[in-house]
């Protein structure tokens, strides 16, 4: 590389590589993180520290702030899940608008 250059560099993505040694508590951790919801709110639920809850997340590399910015799998998923449930019943009820319109419409002639 020549001096003064400047390189792109990209963090890497830790997966969530499952162990024998990872308890329930663990996983309920993480796959909670992953859908966002906030360190207290997991320690609440699942009966660890809000401490134990940023360990764990920290070293699965998971942050549930990736999901509310969108920018996690589960949170793309989502999105596109939504997208198209708004686009389903946006059609569903703009065809019973038009319906109750063109109705009305030949009442009044």
């Amino acid at each position: 590389m020549k001096p003064g250059t400047l390189t792109r560099i990209t963090p890497k993505v830790k997966r969530l590589v499952l162990s024998a040694k990872m308890t329930r508590a663990d996983l309920e951790c993480l796959l909670s993180a992953r859908m966002g919801f906030t360190y207290k709110t997991i320690a609440a639920n699942v009966g660890l520290s809000i401490a134990q809850v940023g360990y764990r997340c920290k070293a699965a590399g998971i942050s549930p702030t990736q999901y509310r910015r969108g920018e996690s799998d589960l949170a793309k998923r989502m999105l596109v899940l939504a997208h198209t449930d708004s686009q389903a019943y946006f059609d569903t009820v703009s065809s019973k608008i038009r319906k109750l319109l063109k109705d009305q419409t030949s009442l009044d002639v």
